[in-house]
């Protein structure tokens, strides 16, 4: 993927953000709590853990998960907002059926970790468009856009991924998008949910 220099400060800030994440107290200690490593102390579980990404029914429990949850956040009138929520949460509770329980708390844990990561340049993008003014240099670079204009991108990929990812083919980077699609979803319904972020570890909460 091409970047533009302001795409680029945005994939930062998503590093950065993990720095934050991995900073916190005893953040390495719960991560070992959840007993998903199975004796690999390099972290390279968290890319390879053996979830059953080549399972026909999970693929297909997975796609209506994804669906309901574009549905949802296509919505702009409360009522049918919430009727739509219900029926993702009921596509999410089929998925997370579908597969061992260890292996839906790898995938909780990984929407968590890397989705959230990927909400955020969203969410910095939109508030830098808001409120920062890049330097005059910056804004002369020839391939400069707005910070809005990036997020709004960013914003757009996350909801075209959601009609279109293939568990199958992208495997564990479907959670960026699946991730971030159910933070966007949560500053619709439960606005106040990154508050408790850093304390409620390895699983967002529940969007109603």
């Amino acid at each position: 993927e091409s970047k533009t220099s302001t795409r680029w400060v945005l994939t930062v800030l998503h590093e950065h953000f993990h720095q934050l994440v991995y900073s916190q107290p005893a953040y390495y200690a719960a991560v070992e709590k959840l007993g998903l490593a199975h004796g690999d102390n390099t972290g390279m579980w968290m890319l390879n853990y053996p979830f059953p990404y080549d399972s026909a029914r999970v693929q297909e429990k997975f796609t209506a998960m994804t669906h309901a949850l574009l549905d949802a956040l296509a919505q702009t009138v409360r009522p049918a907002l919430e009727k739509k929520v219900a029926v993702f949460l009921s596509a999410r509770r089929a998925f997370r059926a579908s597969v061992p329980a260890e292996a839906e708390k790898y995938f909780a844990f990984q929407l968590w970790q890397e989705g959230v990561a990927r909400y955020t340049e969203v969410a910095l993008g939109e508030l830098a468009a808001k409120s920062y003014a890049p330097s005059p240099e910056f804004s002369a670079l020839p391939d400069f856009a707005g910070y809005g204009t990036v997020a709004a991108a960013v914003r757009s990929r996350i909801l075209n991924d959601l009609g279109s990812l293939s568990l199958a083919k992208s495997r564990r980077e479907v959670v960026y998008s699946v991730g971030a699609a159910e933070a966007l979803l949560l500053d619709r319904v439960r606005p106040g949910w990154k508050r408790d972020y850093l304390t409620h570890r390895f699983r967002l909460p529940d969007p109603r």
